[in-house]
């Protein structure tokens, strides 16, 4: 407001003058007025049409104000004007990051670089592009050098510990979240990625601490939330867990869950006696498998429950007791005509679960036995032999893929076991990869062409290996004995230090003692395999 009435005040003495008018333009659109700004940097244009920054400075305000196509006619022509200006080159690389031209981006902030090495700003951005098509050691070198020529510059600390938390560098990272904390102490962002860096170097009290400190200095985070409801929820405390856990569908979360748009009203835990509630799966298919566990109950307590189920989990879900009527299709779920919905996962905090009282009977969910048969045949000719199912690879898209998954290969330990035959449950691309020499191995993709498929293999089996994805889960739904390979930072259903788990009976754990450290886990799971 200074500013502007003294640019005010110069403008009665020199009415007209180009760079009060462009000054007065950048601190009205500072001030929320953008609209305003811009009329002033137009007349500051009229009155020295050849200035290239004015035009790159009604760009940026154009930019801010979400005008992209304006502000980018504007910062070409400053250009035209003066092709070495490397602010109006920084500016034009924001605005095609903005449009989604991330590699034009990049040409920008580097021309922008070759003419002015030491602006500060056109670091941070390159680092920002680079970040966007997942190149992170570049955006290493981009924000340590935005941090060399601006120590204080706490938003490039804050980029440097995210890079460096996408490299599995987690003490780098921490290292970049607190320098950054130490320069702007309320920074929730950085309190977040702090939290991350904690949990990955087994910290579980530092990340809780970090993700409280982020959602007390700004509620309205809900990446926050949603991993301050994970720490609480690995170590058991689900009162407290589970209505933070449901900030997993708000609209201001990165890859939400996408809450549908439905004719009934969402369940918050009404009495549902006589009441029918539509349950929507979400999230992975692990989850589906293991929160249906809830509808038995409901149904007991007098609801009737109509099931959402992907394509491959509808034949498996027809055997979940308490399960009225299945849906598949949008259409299906709109036309249910059910009193409520919910998510497959909201159900335990609208039941009011806790650590001591999951429902923990399996099993809840059954193999067709025709397709049992058909399984047993199948494996005839391994009679003689103890029969081990094995699944080494989650899904590749999942966001903690590589921390979770194997090759078959790091398998090779197990094939010292005697008498034993290895049936493959893997699905995807990785099914093609060759066992380890010496181990008795069988591929099973052809025949599981759904959940109900893997079900009936699974009851024919003696024992899954599996790592944390779907199998596991529905190894343990069936009440089948399965042995699950965690990481160090293992998910929070499995909480921490335990080698059993309250959802699944049957389950052992086997977590990694140090990060990245398969080969101790799978030797002991040789080791044990040999024992029986």
């Amino acid at each position: 407001a200074e500013a502007e009435a003294v640019c005010r005040q110069i403008l009665e003495l020199a009415p007209g003058d180009p760079d009060t008018l462009n000054l007065l333009g950048l601190a009205v659109s500072a001030r929320g007025n953008p609209l305003l700004g811009v009329s002033y940097l137009d007349q500051a244009i009229a009155a020295a049409p050849n200035n290239a920054a004015y035009c790159a400075n009604r760009g940026e305000v154009l930019r801010r104000w979400g005008m992209l196509d304006a502000a980018a006619l504007s910062l070409h022509r400053a250009l035209e004007i003066d092709p070495n200006s490397a602010q109006a080159l920084n500016n034009l690389g924001l605005v095609l990051i903005a449009q989604g031209k991330v590699p034009d981006a990049i040409g920008c902030f580097e021309r922008a670089l070759e003419i002015n090495p030491a602006m500060v700003e056109a670091h941070y951005n390159l680092g920002g592009a680079l970040k966007a098509l997942g190149e992170w050691e570049r955006a290493v070198q981009c924000f340590s050098r935005a941090i060399e020529l601006n120590p204080q510059y706490a938003e490039a600390h804050y980029e440097l510990g995210c890079a460096y938390e996408q490299l599995d560098r987690p003490d780098l990272s921490a290292a970049a979240c607190l320098r950054a904390l130490e320069i702007r102490p309320n920074f929730p962002e950085a309190l977040l990625v702090l939290g991350n860096a904690c949990l990955e170097q087994g910290d579980y009290a530092g990340a809780k601490a970090a993700y409280r400190d982020a959602v007390e200095r700004n509620p309205q985070l809900p990446a926050a939330r949603y991993q301050l409801s994970l720490s609480l929820l690995g170590e058991g405390d689900f009162a407290n867990g589970w209505p933070l856990f449901e900030s997993r569908y708000d609209v201001a979360f990165a890859g939400a869950v996408s809450a549908p748009l439905l004719p009934m009203p969402m369940w918050r835990g009404e009495d549902l006696a006589g009441r029918s509630l539509l349950v929507l799966t979400e999230q992975g298919y692990g989850d589906h498998i293991q929160f249906c566990r809830m509808v038995r109950p409901l149904a007991e307590r007098g609801a009737r429950i109509v099931m959402g189920a992907s394509p491959l989990m509808l034949d498996l879900m027809r055997t979940l007791p308490g399960c009225a009527a299945l849906v598949g299709t949008v259409e299906q779920a709109w036309s249910s005509g059910c009193d409520y919905w919910a998510f497959v996962g909201s159900l335990p905090y609208r039941m009011g679960i806790d650590v001591q009282c999951i429902p923990a009977d399996t099993p809840y969910l059954y193999a067709d036995p025709a397709k049992a048969a058909a399984w047993e045949s199948r494996l005839a000719p391994y009679r003689a032999y103890a029969k081990v199912g094995v699944f080494w690879a989650g899904r590749p898209t999942h966001a903690h893929d590589k921390r979770r998954s194997l090759r078959l290969a790091q398998f090779a330990p197990l094939a010292r076991a005697a008498n034993v035959a290895f049936f493959g449950l893997q699905q995807d691309e990785r099914a093609q990869e060759a066992p380890p020499p010496g181990m008795t191995f069988v591929p099973c993709a052809d025949g599981l062409k759904d959940f109900a498929d893997t079900a009936a293999l699974l009851t024919q089996l003696d024992l899954l290996i599996s790592v944390d994805s779907a199998p596991a889960h529905l190894a343990g739904a069936l009440g089948r004995p399965v042995w699950t390979l965690l990481p160090f930072r293992a998910d929070w259903r499995w909480q921490t230090g335990r080698e059993d788990t309250p959802w699944y009976p049957g389950m052992r754990l086997y977590r990694q003692p140090r990060a990245g450290d398969w080969a101790g886990v799978i030797e002991r799971v040789s080791g044990e395999l040999l024992a029986l």
